[in-house]
């Protein structure tokens, strides 16, 4: 059952990742909050953001090549470091912006602001999702996501799948 859940996971994700008409393309460079970064280390997180109110270590599954990692909680974000490096950014709070974006805003503003990208449902979560387009102009995995709740920003999530 474990591996048949996984396979489905693998598929599904495949297929995703496949679709790249359903995502908007932009530069890597616009993967930051507060200057916090996919890749950064612990030490450049605490030094652009300071303390974290709440730091969690997570457990790693080996079996799906996910190693070990620190959840470090802020107000109104939270940022996920495997490896040592940032993989995970997730903004819940209107105090932060992501590429001018703030919770609160609709599609069509997203869309305004960063460019066209599809609406995507996976798990009853709708998002509009923009891929990362590498310097030498290949595209990452790395993932900015914009989830919608009634057409509304609730969550800004910049995303490596490969942590």
């Amino acid at each position: 059952m474990r591996y048949a859940v996984l396979a489905l996971l693998w598929v599904t994700t495949t297929a995703t990742f496949a679709d790249e008409a359903s995502y908007g393309v932009i530069s890597y460079r616009d993967f930051h909050v507060r200057q916090v970064t996919i890749g950064d280390s612990y030490g450049g997180v605490i030094e652009k953001l300071g303390k974290p109110r709440k730091e969690i270590r997570i457990k790693g599954d080996p079996s799906v090549d996910v190693s070990d990692g620190i959840k470090l909680y802020f107000p109104g974000l939270y940022i996920s470091l495997h490896e040592g490096e940032v993989g995970e950014i997730v903004v819940t709070s209107k105090e932060y912006a992501v590429k001018g974006i703030r919770l609160g805003a609709t599609a069509s503003e997203v869309i305004a602001q960063i460019g066209n990208a599809k609406p995507i449902t996976i798990n009853n979560r709708t998002s509009l999702r923009y891929r990362s387009r590498a310097q030498n102009g290949q595209l990452t995995d790395a993932e900015l996501r914009f989830f919608l709740e009634k057409n509304k920003v609730t969550e800004i999530s910049l995303w490596f799948p490969t942590i």
